[in-house]
C-alpha cells in the first residue's frame, strides 16, 4: 500500500538516523535541515494521533521552549541572509503548547498557550499597522490583508485550545469568558458557541443561565449552518437539561430523538444507556453499551463510555474482572498506548 509519510520520512532521515531523538545537532539549519524540521513537526503530530503522549512529549523537549537564538533565521544569515523570524512552523508551536496538558500537566500547557496568544496578539498589531515583526519595510494592502487573515485565524485556534485546557483543568468561568470573546469574533459558529457555554453552566448548576444560552442558540442564523445540524444540537441540550432535572425518560427521548439524524454518534448512545442505568435498568443498559464499545472501534472506544461499562459490571456481578480483562485484547489492536487503562476499572 502506497505510504506517503513512510516515504517523506525516507527522503529526509537517513536510515542510521531515524530511531534518534532530534537535537539541534541533528537539524541543519540550511534548507535540508529546515525541511527537516518541518517533517519533526509532523511526526509529532502523527505521534499524538497514535496517542503516544509521552513519547512526542521527549522529542518535543530536545527544543525546549523553541525560543532558543539558533530557532532564528537571523542566527544564520550565511543560509538565510533575507529572511527574519522564527524557523519554527506555528503548527509546531501549537502543538508544543498542547503537548503539556495531554500527559496531566494542564498549568504548563496553559501557560504556554497564554504565551503563544500574546505573541499572535503582538504581531496582529504590527501587521494593523502595516508591517510584519522584525522587517523593516511596509507591507503591500494585498499582503497586509493575507497577513491579517492568516494571524486572526491563528489567534482563533490558540484560543479554542486555550478554552478546552481551561474545561480540563475545570476552570469552567474562564472557558465562558474566553468563548464569549470567540462568539464576538466568530458569528457563523454562534449557536455552537452559546451551546458550550450553556453546557458549561450547566456543569457550575447555574440551570437558568443554561437555559437562556440554550434558549438563544436554538434561533436560526442566515450564517450558521444547516437546519439538521442545529436541530441535533437542540435535542441535545433538551436532553441535558432533562439529566439535570433527573427526568430520566425525557432526557432519554431527546438524546434519541437527535440520534435519528446522528445515527453514528457515539456519545449519545453513551447518553442513552445511562438514562437506562438511572431509570433501574441494568441489564439494558449492560447490552446497549457492549454493543456501542464493539459496534465500529476505534472510534466506539471512549474512556468515558468504558468507564461506565465497568462500573456497570461492577453492580451486575463478581466476575467483573474478566469481563474487564475481555477488552484488553480490543484495545491492543484499536487504540494508542496513550490510552487510560484506568478506565477499565481494573484493580
Amino acid at each position: 500500500m502506497h505510504d506517503p509519510i513512510a516515504e517523506l520520512l525516507a527522503a529526509h532521515f537517513p536510515a542510521e538516523s531515524r530511531k534518534t531523538l532530534p537535537s539541534m545537532e541533528s537539524v541543519a539549519m540550511d534548507m535540508a535541515g529546515l525541511r527537516r524540521l518541518v517533517m519533526w513537526g509532523a511526526r509529532l503530530a502523527l505521534l499524538v494521533v497514535m496517542q503516544q503522549f509521552r513519547e512526542a512529549e521527549v522529542e518535543m523537549e530536545a527544543f525546549g521552549e523553541l525560543v532558543n537564538p539558533d530557532l532564528f533565521y537571523q542566527y544564520h544569515t550565511h543560509n538565510y541572509p533575507d529572511k527574519t523570524g522564527s524557523m519554527v512552523p506555528f503548527s509546531m508551536r501549537l502543538l508544543h503548547a498542547q503537548l503539556p496538558g495531554l500527559t496531566g500537566n494542564h498549568q504548563l500547557s496553559l501557560d504556554r498557550l497564554c504565551q503563544l496568544q500574546h505573541t499572535c496578539q503582538q504581531v496582529l498589531s504590527e501587521v494593523r499597522r502595516g508591517y510584519l515583526p522584525f522587517v523593516t519595510e511596509p507591507l503591500t494592502p494585498e499582503d497586509q490583508q493575507v497577513a491579517e487573515t492568516l494571524w486572526l485565524e491563528r489567534l482563533t485556534r490558540v484560543k479554542f485550545c486555550l478554552a478546552n485546557t481551561l474545561v480540563a483543568m475545570q476552570d469552567y468561568l474562564f472557558a465562558v469568558e474566553v468563548y464569549e470573546g470567540l462568539l464576538e469574533e466568530l458569528p457563523r459558529l454562534r449557536s455552537q458557541l452559546l451551546s458550550v457555554m450553556g453546557r458549561l453552566h450547566l456543569t457550575l448548576g447555574d440551570l437558568p443561565s443554561a437555559q437562556t444560552l440554550f434558549s438563544l442558540a436554538e434561533d436560526r442564523d442566515e450564517n450558521e449552518e444547516g437546519e439538521e445540524e442545529r436541530m441535533v444540537r437542540t435535542h441535545i441540550n433538551q436532553g441535558l437539561v432533562n439529566v439535570f432535572l433527573c427526568h430520566w425518560q425525557l432526557a432519554k427521548d431527546s438524546f434519541e430523538s437527535a440520534l435519528q439524524l446522528e445515527p453514528t454518534n457515539t456519545t449519545l448512545k453513551n447518553n442513552i444507556a445511562v438514562c437506562t442505568f438511572y431509570q433501574g435498568y441494568l441489564k439494558e443498559c449492560i447490552r446497549e453499551l457492549e454493543g456501542v464499545v464493539r459496534w465500529s472501534p476505534p472510534s466506539s472506544l471512549q474512556p468515558a463510555l468504558l468507564t461506565n461499562l465497568t462500573a456497570t459490571y461492577d453492580l451486575e456481578s463478581s466476575s467483573a474482572h474478566s469481563k474487564k480483562l475481555s477488552f484488553l485484547p480490543l484495545l491492543g489492536q484499536h487504540v494508542g498506548e496513550g490510552f487510560p487503562l484506568s478506565s477499565l476499572g481494573l484493580r
